[in-house]
């Protein structure tokens, strides 16, 4: 297998990069820290293995909403082929791309890796910086489990049936445990124990339950009143953080206040008075100017143009009204921009609003307004609902799952109903078989009796043949005895041959009598055997039949045993469909209440609710700006209003005849009269020239001035200030004297109506920070809970102990207990059985885990000799695997012996490298997967540096190699392809 190339669609620091395998075996990464480096090996592993989500979350990038990417793969058996894996789709799952157009999922993809995980590729073909100390403490059992991993396809499985196992041991039982069902069982029958004991001990508890209900009743009522000024807090808490933020600018208005001077004084429409004043300053100069310059000469022509332009007081007024005719026409334009502007909003608004068909109209936006928290209580609304939908359809697929099953065993206990025998039946079967058995055992007792009847026979007939023989023995002694004791007359020999001769009697008679006893017994003995026995194959027929009968009759109960734990799921099933109907009622209740709040909610689904939310929000802003924009056109309205009333005024003080309704005939009147005071001045101009050039015009000129600065400064002295920017300076403070002192009355009108006086003096006085009221709030809210929760349990307590009263006597609970504690003993003994079984199991596979241990250990320590020996110089010639008791041992040239943690951290690394080498070499033979190694040549000289590299550059030429690293050294390598990696656009360079 070889990686051919990497699409990163976002992966860390990394988006839409591409990486380039296929050129070369033996490829470096090259990059400094903060580079990438890691976050690109992970992003193999995560395309070939896959991540959980809460790594994939992690993994996200910051700058782009993708997460995932593409990876091209050449397989000798398949040929090339692309995962792809992305976080959005599928949970991550993979999908694999063929040429040939087919696509397979994870399963094939797992197929194609020869059923390899993550853990068993990081164990063999990829290594990192991070992994190099596992060495220091590496022991024989460690070995033991990377080594297993050699035999990938029998290892997998092993491992799997470890797991299995192990997560069967503890589910069965743990020495500490409490979930484990032997565990469950133990603490069952101890509770059970002491039940018992209780029960025993419950007549002598009456009294002490009496007193515990009263005792509990008080302290109800305490937790209650506790509980409900609990309550009354969260809502006070809840109050101040709402109204927190408008205490900070309460607090702003008032430090603002506090840095304005204590007495603002200054005079009465004082910017007006002294813009007068200013204004004044320039006609009375040259007026006075005129006064006090003319010659005797000059004098009737002078007082004439003085008259002429004594008549014409509004010259200046006419000089100011055309000045703002430019303006006018400027406001006007811009009056004009406005509205068109203005009427845009509008209809962007009303397309707006027709588009959302919520029932809202312009008019309705003047009175809409959303509160800081309706965002999140309808984001809240539309995933509770999807939640729920989630739920309710989980508990339809598991209602039908139920179901399904159940109708299944239904199915199967008829089924096995009508296979079972009738008991006539069966008895008949029984009956037979009895009749067959007793026929076998008469047979075998009539043989017995003929053979010890033949055995009789054969007996008797020797009886009788050693009676007469004893019989004619003692006849003979008799008569050898007689004859004697008759020539020698000898009494005693006499004697002998009449004993001799009752002796044989009494034997023969004796004999005789046995034997007429014997055969009277064995003629007793007589055994009926039935006339119609059944035959061998019948009675094998039969017993089978039975044993079916006996097999279904067992299914037939485990079947009733599963129903009954599906009349347990059922009931589970009742208390989930219970709480799903609780949580919708919730939910409907906080929907009404929105839609109470928001009536064009009712329209809407809730599911749209957060995007009708920032639809409206989109359109409160364009109603904003339009209303801000029709609060500018009408003050330019107003503006230009003003203007045309001031022409028209003008014109009617100047006595004009016929005043035209065009503003522009207006202006053109004035103009043609200011022209003709222009002429006039301009005369009286050419007549000043003569006589302004005399030192008594500019003494005039001096006076007059010093008159209107002393007005002026008259009015700096009301204000109290010395220049005009002071001036100006104190009109602004008082100004934004009284908007403050009024922004901050208003704040406190409004939280007056929700705050009593003592809570909104005492919340000025000490204000505190928003994390400490929102710690406090949770913290009450964590009180409220647990008092709660106490007064439920109380309530369920009262319950209970009131329901031990009630059945205290009546109650059988004894004899109950009793059968239970006896059956949960059963139980706990079977689950040993199968605790007994599983550990002797898993005891078997340590065994074989201990074979492939023995089968490969030998291998992978000669190859990692042979590279820690090439990559060392010579220096070290042999490597010896840990025991376990002790580490690992390497051999000095000089055949001196050192554990790995008397060597230096460099030569440390470089065996665990030789060691992750030589198990890669080895499993090479079986699965020719690439080698990943990260950053693992940190403490490695430029020499031997060399010296690996030129091992992987060897590794290369069987499986490929990818390096990641930050040495210089390695960048400098001629041994394979370099890429390398940037922290500037482009981020990566090909060497």
């Amino acid at each position: 297998m070889k990686l051919l190339q990497a699409t990163v669609h976002g992966f860390a620091k990394w988006v839409d990069f591409n990486v380039d395998f296929e050129k070369y075996p033996f490829t470096v990464i090259y990059g400094k820290n903060e580079s990438g480096k890691s976050s690109l090996n992970n992003f193999i592993l995560f395309m070939l293995f896959g991540l959980p989500p809460k790594m994939r979350t992690f993994y996200r990038p910051k700058t782009s909403s993708k997460m995932g990417g593409r990876l091209t793969i050449f397989d000798p058996n398949v040929g090339e082929f692309t995962i792809e894996r992305m976080d959005e789709t599928r949970n991550g799952a993979a999908i694999c791309y063929t040429p040939d157009g087919k696509v397979y999922d994870e399963n094939w993809l797992r197929e194609r890796l020869n059923g390899m995980t993550l853990e068993t590729y990081q164990s063999i073909f990829s290594f990192s910086a991070l992994d190099l100390a596992t060495i220091r403490s590496m022991k024989e059992e460690n070995m033991g489990e990377v080594l297993l991993s050699i035999g990938l396809t029998g290892s997998s499985h092993i491992n799997t049936i470890e797991k299995r196992l192990d997560n069967k041991l503890a589910e069965l039982f743990k020495p500490y445990g409490k979930k484990p069902i032997i565990n469950h069982h133990l603490q069952a029958l101890q509770e059970q124990h002491r039940s018992l004991i209780d029960l025993q001990q419950e007549e002598s508890t009456y009294r002490n339950k009496k007193t515990d209900i009263l005792e509990l009743t008080t302290e109800m009522n305490q937790v209650a009143e506790s509980l409900h000024k609990d309550k009354e807090k969260e809502i006070l808490l809840e109050k101040k953080l709402q109204a927190l933020p408008e205490i900070h600018e309460y607090y702003t208005y008032s430090s603002q206040l506090a840095d304005l001077p204590q007495d603002l004084v200054f005079p009465e429409d004082g910017i007006n008075r002294l813009q007068a004043l200013k204004e004044k300053v320039i006609p009375l100069q040259s007026e006075m100017s005129v006064l006090k310059t003319t010659e005797q000469k000059h004098r009737d022509q002078r007082s004439v143009l003085e008259k002429s332009l004594d008549e014409k007081q509004h010259y200046e007024s006419a000089s100011h009204i055309l000045d703002r005719y430019t303006h006018y026409k400027e406001n006007k334009k811009e009056l004009n921009k406005l509205q068109a502007a203005s009427q845009k909003l509008n209809l962007r608004i009303e397309a707006e609003l027709r588009d959302l068909s919520i029932g809202l109209s312009s008019e309705d936006l003047y009175h809409l307004h959303f509160p800081y928290h309706i965002e999140k209580s309808w984001t809240d609304c539309k995933n509770s609902r999807e939640q729920l939908k989630n739920e309710q359809k989980k508990l339809q697929e598991e209602e039908k799952l139920i179901e399904n099953k159940q109708q299944y065993i239904e199915a199967q206990v008829q089924e096995i109903q009508g296979n079972l025998l009738p008991h006539d039946k069966r008895s008949l079967l029984e009956e037979k078989l009895n009749d067959y058995k007793e026929n076998k055992i008469l047979e075998k007792l009539k043989q017995e009796e003929t053979d010890k009847e033949q055995k009789w026979l054969h007996n008797k007939r020797n009886t009788e043949k050693q009676t007469k023989t004893y019989l004619l023995l003692f006849t003979c002694i008799a008569i050898v005895a007689g004859i004697t004791s008759f020539f020698m007359e000898a009494i005693v020999l006499r004697s002998i041959a009449v004993i001799c001769i009752l002796l044989g009697i009494s034997q023969w008679i004796w004999s005789r009598r046995a034997l007429k006893k014997m055969e009277k017994f064995l003629a007793k003995t007589s055994y009926v055997i039935s006339q119609k026995p059944i035959t061998d194959h019948e009675k094998d027929e039969f017993i089978q039949m039975l044993q079916r009968d006996e097999d279904n009759n067992k299914e037939q109960k485990s079947l009733h045993e599963q129903l009954k734990a599906i009349d347990i799921q059922h009931i589970q099933l009742d208390e989930k469909r219970t709480v799903y109907q609780e949580n919708e009622k919730r939910l409907q209740g906080k929907i009404l209440e929105q839609r109470e709040l928001f009536p064009f909610l009712k329209v809407v689904d809730v599911t749209y609710w957060p995007e009708i939310y920032h639809a409206l929000k989109n359109v409160l802003r364009m109603h904003q700006e339009k209303e801000e924009l029709e609060k500018q056109a009408a003050h330019i309205s107003n503006g230009l209003t003003t203007f045309t009333t001031e022409v028209e005024a003008f014109l009617k003080e100047e006595n004009m005849v016929e005043i035209p309704n065009n503003l522009e005939l207006q202006l053109r009147l004035i103009e043609e009269e200011r022209n003709s005071i222009d002429k006039m001045k301009l005369e009286m101009q050419q007549i000043d020239q003569l006589l302004v050039e005399n030192e008594k015009q500019q003494q005039e000129l001096r006076q007059k001035n010093r008159i209107f600065e002393k007005e002026i400064h008259s009015l700096f002295i009301g204000a109290e200030v010395e220049d005009e920017d002071a001036y100006y300076k104190r009109a602004n403070q008082l100004k934004q004297k009284h908007e403050w002192e009024t922004l901050r009355e208003r704040i406190v009108r409004k939280y007056q109506v929700i705050f009593s006086k003592d809570q909104w003096d005492d919340f000025l006085v000490e204000t505190p920070k928003q994390s400490n009221l929102e710690l406090e709030l949770e913290q009450v809210r964590e009180k409220k809970a647990e008092a709660e929760k106490k007064l439920h349990e109380m309530h369920q307590q009262l319950a209970d102990i009131k329901a031990d009263l009630i059945n205290m006597e009546s109650s059988d609970s004894y004899s109950k207990k009793i059968h239970q504690f006896h059956m949960q003993k059963e139980q706990v003994k079977e689950f040993a059985k199968e605790w007994a079984i599983y550990k002797t199991a898993k005891e078997l596979l340590i065994e074989t885990k201990r074979t492939y241990r023995n089968k490969y250990l030998s291998r992978v320590m000669e190859q990692t000799a042979e590279y820690f020996q090439e990559i060392t110089g010579g220096t070290y010639i042999n490597v010896y695997a840990p025991t376990a008791d002790k580490l690992f041992l390497v051999e000095h040239k000089d055949h001196i012996r050192y554990t790995v943690n008397e060597l230096s951290q460099g030569t440390i690394d470089q065996l665990y490298v030789s060691l992750r080498l030589a198990i890669g070499e080895v499993m090479t033979e079986k699965d020719k997967i690439p080698f990943i190694i990260d950053d693992a040549f940190v403490h490695f000289d430029a020499v031997r540096t060399d010296r690996v590299m030129k091992i992987l550059a060897q590794i290369a030429n069987k499986q490929q190699v990818i390096l990641f690293s930050c040495k210089q050294e390695i960048m400098e390598s001629r041994q394979a392809n370099i890429i390398k990696l940037t922290n500037l656009v482009p981020l990566m360079e090909n060497k």
